[in-house]
């Protein structure tokens, strides 16, 4: 099995391109710049690393992706980076498993909240696999249910917990 492979067999889902780092870049220093906050060579770093990931990535995940690139950070600075990014838009919190870790994804800077394609996930619960789906069904129906409650929405987050079937065969097997 490959790395293109989950543990379950399925093929991982394809990400799209990162957006380009410059454009990531100046919307940090922007954002930095309107809160008052020092835009350091770390904090670039680590949203360069965070850039790089074509995957969805806890704050773990991360640290040892800087790690294994030799880029000095503390697991402080690290989370406090997160956050930044997550308030500039760059990086979106995606969903929390079962451990309760929060799982992060990049933006693609297109939509005015920073993402220009909402999607929803399904997370397996054996090999901790994550798949993005779309379904205009979905959210045609949250739309309906908003507009009969009087509801005004100001983000929601749709996410399946299940088991990968050819994983759940496999381990029903005689």
């Amino acid at each position: 099995m490959t790395a293109t492979h989950l543990p379950c067999g399925r093929k991982r889902p394809k990400r799209s391109a990162p957006p380009t780092r410059s454009a990531w870049i100046n919307r940090l220093d922007t954002h930095c710049a309107e809160r008052g906050l020092k835009q350091s060579q770390v904090r670039t770093k680590i949203a360069a690393v965070a850039l790089s990931l074509r995957e969805h990535f806890d704050v773990a995940l991360l640290i040892a992706e800087l790690k294994r690139r030799r880029a000095p950070a503390t697991v402080a600075t690290v989370y406090r980076t997160v956050g930044t990014l997550v308030d500039a838009g760059l990086i979106e919190e995606s969903y929390r498993d079962e451990e309760n870790r929060t799982w992060f994804e990049r933006t693609d800077l297109g939509g005015s909240s920073g993402t220009s394609s909402h999607h929803d996930h399904l997370v397996c619960l054996d090999c901790g696999a994550s798949f993005e789906f779309r379904s205009e069904a979905i959210e045609r129906e949250q739309r309906s249910i908003l507009l009969a409650e009087g509801f005004t929405e100001a983000r929601h987050r749709h996410v399946v917990y299940g088991r990968c079937a050819r994983l759940t065969k496999k381990n029903q097997s005689p």
